[in-house]
């Protein structure tokens, strides 16, 4: 399953429907909360963030078959790896691993390298928008995997002040992160095509873990599909060195013109 699908359901740049606003006393309002998690991301000239993305899908109730009403079991799950270290807008490194395969992207605002170390290749091309391609395609040449997981762990928070109606405040809770346990404001942002539930920190403003519910067409059956991205590390405005973003090809490995992976392509 390819990334591009799951960039937030790209509902959060669309219109969101009509929520009832939740608050308590002791909380502030939804509306301030996104502006301090928006101005956080906005200020950020720098970022270094290892998280984890899970991607389930799965039946949802009862499913026609032939004109019978079945109850299916279908469910599948994808683990994905992700540290992404970025410095403003043109320069980034990106490592993706799951079970069986890895995939480095590094930018350095003029040339952009895709890297398969099981494979030993490498493609080189100058730095540009990505091609879009079908989902889950096994061809990874030219993909926009930079900017798609950079907006999948930060700049997606960027701009959530405009959605404050149509939010709800939902629960404090502590959250797990590595050893440590963060204080967190759930927010639930309801859309038309599916929901958006965060957990935003109570003293940085950064958000932790985010969970996607959409529905996922399909012909017979009623599928959902929830991405779940929760952050193990986020560290912010740390000086990065011009070398972070230089790729050095090791040793064995063979410049090419088309990186393909082998099997399902899960990024």
């Amino acid at each position: 399953m390819s990334t591009r699908p799951t960039r937030l359901s790209i509902a959060f740049y669309l219109s969101f429907c009509v929520y009832p606003v939740g608050t308590y006393a002791q909380d502030p309002s939804v509306g301030d909360l996104l502006k301090k998690v928006e101005a956080t991301y906005r200020q950020v000239s720098t970022f270094n963030i290892i998280a984890q993305k899970t991607v389930e899908v799965a039946t949802v109730g009862e499913s026609k078959v032939g004109g019978n009403t079945a109850r299916s079991n279908f469910h599948q799950s994808e683990n994905i790896q992700i540290e992404l270290v970025a410095a403003g807008s043109s320069r980034a490194k990106l490592q993706l691993k799951d079970e069986k395969k890895e995939i480095v992207v590094i930018s350095n605002g003029k040339l952009l390298w895709i890297f398969i170390p099981a494979q030993q290749a490498y493609t080189e091309t100058t730095a540009q928008n990505g091609e879009q391609k079908p989902s889950g395609s096994k061809d990874i040449s030219g993909l926009d995997l930079l900017q798609n997981y950079e907006t999948l762990v930060a700049a997606r928070y960027q701009s959530l002040s405009p959605y404050a109606s149509t939010a709800k405040l939902e629960r404090s809770e502590k959250l797990k992160v590595g050893g440590d346990k963060k204080d967190c404001y759930v927010l639930m942002i309801q859309t038309p095509q599916g929901s958006h539930e965060l957990w935003i920190d109570k003293a940085q403003f950064v958000v932790w873990k985010c969970v996607d519910t959409s529905p996922t067409p399909s012909e017979g059956i009623s599928l959902q599909s929830t991405v779940t991205v929760t952050a193990k590390e986020i560290v912010l405005n740390s000086k990065l060195e011009d070398s972070a973003f230089v790729f050095g090809p090791p040793g064995q490995a063979k410049k090419v013109d088309s990186l393909k992976l082998s099997g399902k392509n899960p990024f």
